[in-house]
């Protein structure tokens, strides 16, 4: 089968990651707890602190503009009405300002956790059964192409219905080739690299996706590429790493490529990163997964 990719076959100016991958460090999820997840909150707690003490010193004002009101009597120099009237709507909008940074925070420990939520899924999985088990298990989460093909488009029209500039989606598959994966991992992992995708396309040119399945050898590789603005070479080491951004003018938490390299290692696999710049013509990033391959007597089994 022939490969297709978004960019000639030239590898010159790439920036490449390799290996095999494994899981995500206790260690690891320790510091994110301790770190990551810290910061907003004590945010959370210091901006309730001051929102008490704004609540408090607007009361105290309106509680005077009543009072001098009530009395009728001349205020103290620098008390007037204006200019207690003005210090109220100080206060009163220190209030909003305030409130603003908590929603903005507590947004952030949702996506925090809602992150740490979609892993902990993923580690709770039980991994696929190595190469020599039981060929039953191995066919029973098998993936025909044209069940890959499927559920690739049902997740792409899913993600992209909102968008305002809708982006291409090619994808190939080898007819013959069959992935050993449940669905509900696919979706997820597919989710995942279609959200980065959206997420990092370059606003000034029509967005591509495509990705393919074939097989080489003893392995299933899935590419899955896009014409984004691409990550730079000190980015490319720590991208899978858990809540690594290369930069934060993008919503988003780190998680995305994390998760994947979890996914992959559940299934024994490898993954293969590979960038360039914007505004290089061939921006982009392309991300190869690499499985064992389920042999026709595994398939048989069913």
């Amino acid at each position: 089968m022939r490969k297709e990719t978004l960019w000639p076959e030239s590898e010159a100016g790439m920036s490449a990651v390799s290996g095999i991958v494994g899981g995500l460090s206790k260690e690891s999820l320790v510091d994110v707890l301790s770190h990551d997840l810290r910061a907003p909150v004590r945010h959370l707690s210091q901006l309730s602190q001051l929102l008490q003490e704004l609540n408090e010193q607007v009361a105290a004002l309106s509680n005077q503009q009543s009072k001098q009101r009530l009395a009728g009597v001349e205020p103290q120099s620098g008390a007037s009405p204006d200019n207690v009237e003005a210090d109220r709507a100080s206060a009163t909008q220190s209030q909003r300002e305030c409130l603003k940074h908590i929603r903005a925070s507590a947004g952030r420990c949702d996506e925090l956790l809602d992150g740490l939520s979609r892993l902990a899924m993923v580690y709770k999985s039980p991994r696929a059964p190595a190469k020599g088990a039981a060929r039953a298990e191995h066919a029973a989460s098998a993936l025909t192409a044209d069940r890959l093909r499927a559920i690739n488009s049902e997740r792409f029209l899913a993600l992209t219905e909102q968008q305002s500039q809708q982006p291409v989606f090619e994808q190939a598959a080898d007819a013959s080739v069959a992935l050993r994966m449940e669905p509900e991992h696919w979706d997820l992992l597919l989710t995942e690299l279609i959200t980065n995708s959206l997420k990092f396309r370059e606003v000034d040119r029509e967005l591509k996706l495509r990705c393919s399945l074939h097989a080489v050898a003893a392995e299933v590789i899935f590419e899955f590429a896009d014409n984004g603005r691409g990550m730079g070479p000190d980015f490319i080491d720590r991208c899978t790493l858990l809540y690594a951004r290369e930069s934060t003018d993008v919503p988003g938490i780190g998680v995305g490529l994390a998760l994947v390299r979890e996914l992959v290692a559940r299934y024994h696999g490898r993954i293969e990163i590979q960038s360039r710049r914007y505004p290089i013509a061939e921006a982009g990033t392309v991300i190869r997964l690499y499985f064992p391959r389920i042999s026709e007597d595994d398939l048989g089994a069913e």
